[in-house]
Order: structure tokens, then C-alpha cells, then sequence
């Protein structure tokens, strides 16, 4: 579980457990890498790997930014930076905020391009 930690600048740490009824173990370390304040964590799982990249909202910033780290283990983290100062570009918006990235099928995609060709 990842979540926004008050505990100094507000940032994302995270909590595991054997199951959602489990046990929680508050893990103390900081995931992100940020000296601003963020929030909004979002975790997917990259298609066809074992990577997970954990997307936050940085609202301590202007513009606001998002940022990202990847992991494997969910022990280690590595940054990929923020939009469009790392590896994640950005494309028709600026100043994102509270994002969210879900899984969808071929068939979805092909719906959503041909109503919204770009």
C-alpha cells in the first residue's frame, strides 16, 4: 500500500502485508526523492514485465509535476524523473494533477482512438 506520509514535507512512503486484512508493517523509509511536497500515489504494473512504476502528484512545486519510480521488489526504487524531465513525456496538458493509469484491453484502445482520433 502505497500512501502520503505527514510526517515532515508530505511524501509518499509505503506499508506491506501478507494479505488486506494482515498485519500492516509501516515501512519508514521515503519512496519518493522529492524536496516538495506530493501526494496521490498510483502503482501499475508495466505489461509484460515484473516492473511496477509508482506515479505521485507533486504539488509542491509550480508548475505541478508528476513523479516516478519503478521497482521490482518493492524494497528498491529508481527514479525515472518527472514528465517531460525523464523517461515519461506528456502530450496536450500541462500542470497534471491526481492521475491515474488502469488497464485496458486492445479492443478498449481501438474504441477510445477511433472516438477521439488525435
Amino acid at each position: 500500500m502505497m500512501y502520503v506520509a505527514h510526517d515532515g514535507t508530505p511524501g509518499i512512503k509505503h506499508a506491506v502485508a501478507d494479505s488486506l486484512s494482515g498485519k500492516w508493517e509501516y515501512i519508514d523509509e521515503w519512496i519518493d526523492n522529492e524536496k516538495h511536497a506530493c501526494e496521490a500515489p498510483n502503482v501499475w504494473k508495466r505489461v509484460g514485465t515484473d516492473r511496477y512504476v509508482l506515479m505521485y502528484d507533486i504539488y509542491g512545486i509550480e508548475p505541478h509535476n508528476f513523479g516516478f519510480m519503478e521497482t521490482t521488489d518493492f524494497k528498491t526504487f529508481t527514479s525515472l524523473g518527472r514528465f517531460n524531465e525523464g523517461v515519461m513525456k506528456t502530450e496536450g496538458f500541462t500542470s497534471p494533477k491526481h492521475g491515474a493509469v488502469i488497464p485496458i484491453t486492445a479492443a478498449e484502445a481501438k474504441r477510445l482512438i477511433d472516438r477521439y482520433p488525435i
